[in-house]
């Protein structure tokens, strides 16, 4: 019996079956608020603790990434399981993206991370990454996992490696004229023009189900302010 990961299956005859066509579609129409989820990121979201996670608001990284899984994976896809997503090659894929946008991130703000010392337990910058050795005798730490140079990488985007070169890019990459918003929100109009949506409304975004293990957070209510180079602190 041949076993495969799924996209927004359906059921046939107890086996799940994935619909290439239906995510292509809920993928192409959340492009355009996909972007101005990330722009919203970067111009928003200028401390680790707010950038890393939802605790502290809904202007976080979390939010297209939690975004993507759920509408490649719809309801009982892998992507939308955490214990499953990672067997759907797309996940890799996925995740390299938010790699690159976390060292984005890290070169606009480059005083924020992780705290240094903790009263209360939390994890910091110092704390153990188990079981990710280093060498035989050492752990990576975040720290010492901080700069992609560490691991002989970088993004094209970091080449010349300044703020203002990356917040150049972020801008014309994400920011509310960027090729990527425009072409977006116009493929979008024409889809929902053309009914070419398995949804008559047009303001249809995803498929987002309760049954979803990665929930969609992402926001668009907000004009997110132009992003320009921050100075050091």
């Amino acid at each position: 019996m041949t076993i495969e990961t799924v996209r927004n299956p359906t059921v046939e005859n107890n086996v799940y079956v994935s619909q290439p066509v239906v995510t292509n579609n809920d993928m192409f129409l959340v492009g355009s608020d996909l972007t101005n989820s990330i722009y919203q990121v970067f111009s928003m979201s200028t401390d680790y603790n707010s950038f890393s996670n939802i605790a502290d608001g809904e202007n976080s990284l979390e939010s297209p990434h939690g975004t993507v899984h759920v509408t490649v994976g719809g309801e009982n896809g892998h992507m939308s399981y955490v214990p499953l997503a990672a067997f759907d090659p797309i996940f890799w894929l996925h995740h390299a993206n938010v790699d690159r946008l976390f060292a984005l991130w890290q070169a606009i703000y480059p005083d924020e991370y992780l705290p240094t010392i903790s009263s209360d337990g939390t994890p910091t910058e110092n704390t153990e990454l188990y079981p990710f050795r280093k060498t035989e005798n050492e752990y990576w730490t975040s720290k010492s996992a901080r700069d992609t140079k560490a691991f002989g990488y970088t993004y094209p985007e970091l080449v010349k490696s300044s703020q203002q070169s990356v917040t150049a890019a972020v801008n014309t990459l994400y920011g509310p004229m960027s090729t990527a918003a425009l072409n977006g929100k116009r493929k979008r109009d024409l889809s929902a023009t053309n009914n070419t949506s398995r949804k008559e409304d047009p303001d249809y975004v995803c498929p987002t189900t309760a049954s979803a293990t990665y929930m969609n957070t992402m926001s668009v209510s907000k004009s997110p302010t132009p992003l320009h180079t921050v100075p050091s602190k």
